[in-house]
């Protein structure tokens, strides 16, 4: 599964712009993966200080973490369009206010436990 983690986002973004742009990471990140929108969950890291103060980086940063490029052929590609496509999300939802940098956070399936919902 993919999930995009989102960090220094500015702290009065409205819930409904942060919505907005959930959607359209879901959308662009299974697109860009080629997987169902229903496993790609992101997630918008708070910081307990909130914006950085004025001298400091105001870059927003977007880790994506999948184990979904471990050991595939034509990974380098495939990185770069995804992280191209949520890096264009972000930086277009602030205008280009911000500088955005997205990477990849690469997990090894092999190290995982799923345990499924008793139905």
């Amino acid at each position: 599964m993919p999930f995009p983690n989102l960090f220094g986002l500015p702290e009065g973004t409205p819930k409904e712009v942060l919505r907005k742009m959930r959607a359209e990471l879901i959308t662009a990140v299974a697109e860009a993966m080629d997987v169902s929108p229903k496993i790609v969950r992101p997630f918008f890291v708070k910081d307990l200080l909130g914006d950085p103060d004025a001298e400091q980086d105001n870059t927003i940063y977007c880790r994506l973490d999948t184990g979904m490029f471990f050991d595939t052929p034509d990974a380098f590609e495939a990185r770069e369009k995804v992280t191209r496509a949520v890096a264009q999300i972000i930086w277009d939802t602030f205008d280009g206010e911000f500088e955005v940098e997205v990477f990849i956070g690469d997990l090894d399936g092999r190290g995982k436990t799923l345990l499924k919902p008793r139905w």
